[in-house]
């Protein structure tokens, strides 16, 4: 009987312990359910700025092309230093990006400054939309089969409705504000806007459009001031055509120079005629790309 009872009391055992083994494999894989659905879908937005935020980029930076000068040493043709502002992506969280484009907005528009608007829809105070007379070609380009994709007869009201609807610009903000949401949206989407292609929000700004976006933008990531070169004569009446000047490369003058082992970009200036030309391998600086390293937001 002692026997009998303890085999009984061997098999509740070996029960008890597979049952406890359960029990915790259970519990295990509950917590990594519960990590799993914590990491997804309660903080997957923060992970995912994470994420894009260590995506890595290649910048361009370009040269300095050197300046003609007489023989004291007085320029001829000058570079002149501009300021922009651009916007970089990878550092602006996706829902602050409205509030700080009507910032950017609303600074230039105190300042005096302009931004680049392609937007071939006018907007009147009372709402009433008409295309731009100006923009003819550029209102086709937005109703064809590549961006809205709506009939070519699209009112202008209805055509601008749809970019509200395109760019989930909200309801609550005023109709000027609306307006200049979607020119910017619209013109950020032409420049191919994302996180390896920082948008030029606007060129050639005044020092106090820089002043006070240096001011109004501290703490806020993503929107810089750079410079940039403009180049010109410094009395244009004096011996042109001996100076010579820049103008795009054809693709004719890329392929020859890229056979002659030469680092040239599309983008780039390249001396046409005069001095410009005779001297542009001494003229043209060196280009230099870096790989900014990630930085937090």
């Amino acid at each position: 009987m002692r026997f009998g009872k303890s085999r009984k009391n061997g098999k509740k055992s070996k029960k008890s312990r597979t049952t406890v083994c359960i029990i915790i494999t259970a519990a295990i894989f509950a917590g990594f359910a519960i990590r799993l659905v914590d990491w997804q879908l309660v903080q997957g937005k923060s992970y995912k700025s994470l994420a894009a935020k260590s995506t890595g980029y290649t910048e361009k930076t370009d040269a300095t092309r050197g300046e003609i000068v007489d023989c004291n040493g007085v320029g001829l043709v000058v570079n002149t230093t501009k300021y922009k502002i651009v916007l970089n992506k990878l550092y602006i969280e996706e829902d602050r990006l409205d509030g700080i484009l009507l910032e950017l907005a609303d600074i230039l528009t105190k300042t005096g400054d302009t931004r680049t608007d392609s937007l071939p829809i006018s907007v009147g105070s009372d709402g009433s939309c008409v295309y731009k007379t100006s923009r003819e070609e550029d209102a086709e380009k937005l109703l064809s089969s590549d961006f809205l994709d709506m009939d070519r007869n699209t009112s202008a009201s209805d055509c601008f409705d749809a970019l509200l609807k395109r760019y989930k610009i909200s309801d609550r903000l005023s109709l000027s504000q609306k307006t200049t949401l979607v020119s910017i949206h619209y013109n950020m989407e032409l420049e191919k806007y994302s996180n390896s292609n920082p948008y030029v929000f606007a060129k050639n700004i005044s020092r106090s459009a820089v002043n006070a976006v240096s001011e109004n933008t501290q703490g806020v990531s993503g929107v810089e001031i750079q410079t940039y070169l403009t180049r010109g004569a410094s009395d244009p009446y004096l011996a042109p055509h001996i100076l010579g000047a820049l103008g795009s490369l054809s693709e004719d003058e890329y392929n020859e120079l890229k056979k002659q082992g030469k680092s040239y970009s599309y983008d780039d200036k390249i001396g046409k005629f005069g001095i410009e030309l005779a001297c542009e391998d001494d003229l043209k600086g060196c280009l230099l790309y870096t790989s900014p390293s990630p930085r937090d937001a």
